[in-house]
């Protein structure tokens, strides 16, 4: 799936688990994984030395 697989899912209540990877670089606009206010509380955050942020959410 892609973005509207993840939309329709979250909307849904469907994911128990985010995990998400910043990259340091910005490569233009791109679709939203969030459409809406979605409460999520940080579960863990891991730095690595190329300069990516892991980071995992879990919904509020």
């Amino acid at each position: 799936g892609g973005v509207r697989t993840a939309q329709t899912f979250a909307r849904l209540g469907l994911i128990d688990e985010y995990v998400l990877l910043v990259e340091p670089v910005a490569l233009g606009a791109g679709q939203r994984l969030f459409t809406q206010h979605t409460a999520l509380t940080l579960a863990e955050a891991k730095s690595y030395a190329c300069g990516v942020t892991r980071l995992t959410y879990h919904p509020a």
